[in-house]
């Protein structure tokens, strides 16, 4: 949203069309809403039909200038019903994800793909593995794919707390609770470490358990392993800067990403993180730096990552948390991808 309140600054009228979920935001002169429904997890043709029609009926309200299609579908679809118009459609991808990856071995898959995105002025990722993967897999044009530094942060709401020194270091996941974001290894990592015994830790999970998501993990695992003594479950919530602010180490491992957004915030309120060596985490964590990387669906690297942090003089790991917010400043933040954005609005060639 202050990407929107950023142009409407600069005089522009803008209609963001997306589900509101029962919410009803408040049209203005500037900023109109239009509320339509849209399953992100379904494969369905017949419902991706009804997400087509729903753009079409979009197309009637006013003649665009310009057309930013944010997430995977409308990126893909919104682009063609435009393609008769002078309007310039702008396909952005916060992630790629695992349905995409998938085309890697699809050349069906790959060549619609292709075909979707030829009707967009630029397609724009976060991190420079997708871009890589759009060039060389997709076939999409290498001079139409632009890396977007994030989606910003604000880091003057997102302020640096110091972590205070507790009894026991807490770690902190946040995320959709599926296999992709890791969940199965950073369970067995942490009973593993439990198991030896040794220093004590906190791991609180905080995510929605994503019902409905083929990849989701079943919520029965989450309720036996948030039983123990060392882990604690939080449904998803709005305070997710509390529980940054609670813990000492943020930990993802992810297979992938677009440019973390958990982590993101994080990194802005001064926390070390362990990453998984993976696109969209990699860019904000150097190893032993502000954190620690490491493999991706590996149990013990997880789990030998944590204990390594939990050996660490706790002005170390306080230190890591520092050096986490210097490295958003100038690049990741909101002015700075704010500039980064209208270059690629503005030249193609850049």
């Amino acid at each position: 949203m202050w990407m929107i309140n950023r142009m409407v600054e600069e005089g522009a009228s803008v209609i963001i069309a997306a589900p509101f979920e029962g919410l009803s935001p408040v049209d203005t002169h500037l900023v109109k809403y239009v509320n339509y429904s849209m399953d992100r997890k379904s494969i369905s043709l017949f419902d991706n039909l009804k997400t087509v029609l729903t753009y079409v009926k979009l197309l009637k309200l006013k003649k665009f200038d310009m057309v930013i299609c944010y997430t995977a579908k409308p990126a893909l679809f919104f682009p063609l019903l435009l393609s008769l118009s002078k309007v310039e459609v702008f396909s952005i991808f916060t992630g790629l994800g695992s349905g995409f990856l998938k085309a890697e071995n699809s050349i069906l898959v790959r060549r619609i793909s292709q075909f979707l995105l030829m009707f967009s002025k630029s397609v724009v990722v976060l991190n420079s593995d997708d871009k890589a993967f759009l060039i060389n897999k997709v076939g999409i044009r290498a001079s139409k794919v632009f890396v977007l530094p994030g989606e910003g942060i604000d880091i003057n709401h997102y302020r640096y707390s110091q972590p205070v020194k507790k009894n026991e270091l807490h770690f902190l996941f946040i995320g959709r609770l599926i296999k992709d974001k890791g969940v199965n290894e950073l369970l067995c990592a942490s009973k593993k470490i439990h198991d030896m015994g040794g220093k004590k830790f906190i791991l609180t999970i905080v995510g929605d358990i994503d019902s409905g998501n083929p990849s989701s993990v079943p919520p029965s695992k989450i309720l036996e392993f948030s039983n123990t003594d060392y882990i604690r479950y939080i449904p998803e919530t709005s305070s997710i800067e509390r529980y940054i602010e609670q813990s000492d180490v943020l930990i993802l491992p992810s297979y992938r990403e677009g440019l973390s957004r958990a982590a993101l915030e994080a990194c802005s309120i001064g926390r070390a993180c362990i990453v998984s060596k993976t696109p969209g985490l990699i860019e904000l964590v150097d190893n032993s730096y502000n954190g620690l990387v490491v493999r991706p669906r590996s149990v013990e690297s997880l789990a030998s990552a944590m204990m390594d942090i939990l050996s660490r003089d706790y002005r170390e790991i306080v230190l890591m948390g520092k050096r986490s917010r210097a490295k958003l400043k100038n690049k990741y933040d909101l002015d700075s991808v704010y500039e980064s954005f209208k270059l690629i609005i503005k030249d193609n060639d850049i």
